[in-house]
């Protein structure tokens, strides 16, 4: 049964894929803590020049450098919320994998049964075969 139990964590399908959704929250709480990138962009102006600079090629760069600045806990909301969607995963999967471990004890202890009913088979036409052996020798001696 142990053996067949770690075969069915090791091999199931749907077990890799709520162990995948429990690794992905567990990467969006780490993203849910990190600061906002900051912003960085570049507009060229007058670019063919315009006026007395039509001719020639004077432009100008505006460079613009924010960051947002979070305010009244939005950071640690986000994380919490984050965390508890991970919980959320991570309860998701254990129940998975009590039923899917369930499910696997179930068969096994089937196939157990399986296994009996044919060895008690194969003793009943043993028997059988006993029994017409010997009933072949009395008549033959009758």
């Amino acid at each position: 049964l142990q053996r067949a139990l770690a075969a069915t964590l090791t091999g199931s399908a749907d077990l890799n894929g709520f162990s995948w959704a429990v690794r992905a929250a567990d990467a969006d709480v780490l993203q849910a803590g990190a600061r906002p990138n900051p912003d960085l962009s570049v507009s060229p102006e007058n670019f063919v020049g315009s006026g007395v600079f039509g001719s020639q090629v004077q432009f100008q760069n505006t460079i613009q450098l924010s960051q947002l600045v979070e305010l009244g806990g939005k950071r640690e909301q986000r994380t919490e919320a984050a965390a508890r969607a991970r919980d959320k995963a991570s309860a998701e999967y254990e129940a998975k994998r009590v039923e899917v471990l369930g499910g696997a004890t179930l068969d096994f202890i089937e196939v157990l049964g399986d296994q009996e009913r044919v060895k008690l088979a194969r003793l009943a036409v043993r028997q059988a075969e006993e029994a017409l052996a010997a009933a072949d020798r009395r008549v033959r001696a009758g």
